[in-house]
């Protein structure tokens, strides 16, 4: 590295020399300069790839425990997109199910009817179902015989089903209409079937929020990881920057092949990530789709995008950067 930063000042001190002799504008043409910072770019290149190949077990180590860290963010993220993929299945009908109270006269189950379809012209149908008919539908559905022939009575109770039109009435205004029927005479409970969907999408903006947050959390740990090892490997490399610094090496020359080397860490920490995320997604699929199959779903597991895992690369590398950065940084003073 030294020898290389030497004929690199043999030529700045020559371009120096032809511009003192009036040769500024051959010597330090827009051409000339942009390929002297080229190379100047490849050679920290070379050197930081180099010396993380002359330390494989140790990059190796270094390179797993980021890809673990940054799976846990990319995991979390990966779940959510499927969970909300699902939810997306299942769209709002603006259904009502009011369920009424045990033995309940039928002229004031006719009256309710009556009442809620005068309150509420935006109502397609409403249906009545009575205690026998919701019990032969239950039996249908699940085999209990044997239970419910030891109960004294039919423990469902009639209902009313309560079809608003979807076009016409949205969720919110589902819920008012809920919570209005809730306080009519005879009646025990409403229930809106798009109302667990609901749930689940706030479920799932909490875990969008708590995603982002554990990114943060793991991004910090990341820059301490990537600042502790470069940080060792300036200490190993210490009497080679203070050869550099003597001989007149700028900072930023010093400093370039670290930061290289954190863009490096960053980016097969990404690609280390991925593959743990993408082994985890083909392992967790068949079973996936088998539970879909049992709730008469057809719901396939999302894989991640391209863009994501670009966003991914790309987030890691600034962590990197940032990691040899600050590592340099509180190194450097030690070179003054």
């Amino acid at each position: 590295m030294a020898e290389r930063f030497k004929q690199f000042r043999r030529k700045e001190q020559a371009s120096n020399n032809a511009h003192k002799r009036g040769a500024y504008s051959s010597i330090w043409s827009p051409r000339k300069v942009s390929t002297q910072i080229l190379g100047s770019h490849l050679i920290a290149f070379k050197l930081g790839f180099r010396n993380l190949a002359q330390t494989p077990f140790a990059t190796f180590m270094t390179v797993l425990a980021i890809g673990i860290a940054l799976s846990l963010p990319l995991g979390l993220h990966a779940l959510l997109k499927n969970v909300q993929s699902v939810a997306s299945h299942f769209e709002y009908q603006g259904s009502l199910t009011l369920y009424l109270s045990h033995n309940t006269p039928q002229p004031e189950i006719l009256s309710l009817q009556a009442k809620i379809k005068e309150k509420y012209p935006e109502i397609v149908s409403i249906a009545y179902i009575p205690a026998d008919k919701a019990l032969d539908e239950f039996k249908q559905q699940v085999d209990i015989d044997s239970i419910l022939a030891l109960l004294p009575e039919n423990p469902l109770t009639g209902m009313v089903i309560v079809q608003l039109d979807p076009s016409l009435t949205q969720y919110q205004q589902a819920m008012n209409i809920k919570n209005t029927l809730s306080a009519f005479p005879f009646v025990k409970s409403v229930d809106l079937d798009y109302e667990w969907v609901e749930k689940l999408h706030a479920i799932i903006r909490l875990g969008q929020v708590l995603s982002n947050c554990l990114g943060i959390l793991i991004g910090l740990g990341v820059v301490f990881i990537i600042g502790n090892t470069m940080r060792l490997a300036l200490e190993k490399h210490k009497e080679e920057l203070e050869v550099l610094n003597l001989i007149g090496a700028t900072r930023a020359f010093i400093r370039r092949p670290f930061l290289y080397r954190g863009l490096f860490y960053g980016i097969l920490g990404a690609i280390i990530g991925t593959l743990i995320i993408s082994a985890a997604t083909l392992v967790i699929k068949e079973p996936a789709q088998t539970l879909t199959h049992l709730y008469d779903g057809v719901i396939s597991i999302q894989a991640l995008k391209l863009s994501e895992i670009l966003s991914l690369c790309f987030y890691s590398c600034l962590l990197g950067w940032f990691g040899a950065w600050l590592a340099f940084y509180q190194q450097q003073k030690t070179l003054a």
